[in-house]
């Protein structure tokens, strides 16, 4: 059977590397790994790694075709944000623990990391579990990659807690090591000019949870929006969760799209929107709150709904085609997940009310909800019109 020695050579310095992981590269008929990694050992038969996961594994797939046995380096410790997760089952896997470049950062800083969130910013656009931490109030360590996304990173930290204390640091362990301190802002001025791998330390700031935005937070236009009061019931019924994946139908200028995606680090929300004005809301919506964790689909539902499984599904807008809406999302979401329907007009009700009730039998829910503000010196109530919210569970 092919056996793959997996050894976590620390942040790069070699004295960081344990006796193990020593032993196991001086045993090694070949080692393979990125070219600096390689350079640390260069009495030994050594060969580069490159590329993304999948090309990585068939090369080291290659390599047992020769040796059957191969030793991979891999920076920091072999289980975290690494290439062991892509590894083919069926190969025999030794893990090497090492020492990850967090773990020494917040040694040198002299901070304990017991209680916080560790992000992976590297090499990905998708930063919703970074927003989400900072919005919650984590204590967050970021592997932020190159430079010009640490810049990105910092300018998120900037806005969403933009006096607090950040800690950088620039090539740990290594003879051009940099950490530096100070404001989200100040630290955008006195990054090192010179590219590197940065990692990041954000402090736990004060315990705020994920608020509901404001309506007049929303640029919109005269793109009907869904109310706060309604976002936070809608957002209730949908119980959703971190790495889910929502469709959401008919997202307009996106109020619930941001609401939602802000509640699922790591997940996804696929919106698909027909209108093209409410196409140029909806993007800027999502930049003004950070939000990256969404596919915009461009199109009428239910053609232009991509064919994957869901765990969510919420149907804020259908063109008049909710019927075939609701049947094909049913057919698309996941057992367990539950499909929400807004309406505001009975005709609409009715439809989703028995499409839902045919789909998912007893299943179904029906709400309506009245909201009546109080503005003004005199606190006048002001009535908002009536919405009906339908909901089911696929068995």
């Amino acid at each position: 059977m092919p056996r793959v020695v997996l050894v976590g050579v620390g942040p790069g310095n070699p004295e960081l590397l344990t006796l193990r992981g020593k032993e196991a590269i001086e045993s090694a008929r070949v080692i393979m790994g990125r070219e600096d990694l390689l350079s640390l050992f260069p009495h030994k038969v050594g060969i580069p790694l490159r590329g993304d996961e999948k090309t990585m594994r068939e090369l080291i797939g290659q390599a047992l075709e020769d040796f059957a046995e191969v030793t991979v380096l891999l920076s920091g410790d072999p289980m975290l944000f690494s290439l062991a997760k892509h590894l083919p089952a069926s190969w025999s896997i030794e893990i090497i623990p090492g020492v990850s470049s967090f773990q020494y950062f917040l040694a040198r800083l002299g901070i304990p990391w017991d209680h916080c969130a560790i992000v992976n910013c590297h090499a990905t656009q998708d930063l919703s579990r970074l927003v989400f931490a900072l919005e919650q109030g984590d204590g967050v360590v970021v592997f932020a990659g190159r430079r010009l996304q640490t810049l990105r990173i910092l300018a998120i930290i900037g806005a969403l807690r933009a006096h607090t204390e950040v800690f950088v640091g620039k090539d740990l362990s290594l003879p051009g090591e940099w950490i530096g301190r100070g404001t989200p802002e100040s630290l955008r001025k006195t990054l090192p000019e010179e590219d590197g791998l940065f990692l990041l330390f954000v402090p736990p700031g004060k315990r705020r949870g994920i608020r509901f935005l404001e309506d007049h937070e929303f640029l919109r236009g005269t793109v009907p929006l869904t109310k706060k009061e309604t976002r936070m019931l809608l957002l209730g019924i949908l119980e959703l969760a971190p790495e889910v994946t929502v469709l959401e139908v008919g997202a307009g200028a996106g109020g619930m799209t941001v609401e939602m995606a802000r509640r699922i680090p790591g997940g996804k929300v696929v919106a698909v929107e027909k209108d093209p004005r409410a196409l140029g809301y909806l993007r800027e919506n999502l930049r003004r709150f950070f939000v990256t964790n969404v596919e915009i689909h461009e199109g009428v539902a239910p053609s232009a709904i991509p064919e994957r499984p869901y765990e969510r599904v919420f149907v804020g807008g259908s063109g008049g085609n909710l019927r075939e809406i609701l049947k094909k999302s049913y057919a698309l979401l996941e057992a367990g997940g539950r499909i929400i329907c807004s309406a505001v007009t009975l005709r609409t009700l009715e439809e989703a009310t028995a499409t839902l009730g045919t789909l998912c039998g007893e299943n179904v829910g029906v709400l309506s909800q009245s909201i009546t503000r109080f503005v003004g010196g005199s606190r006048q109530g002001q009535s908002l019109n009536t919405v009906f919210i339908v909901w089911g569970r696929k068995l």
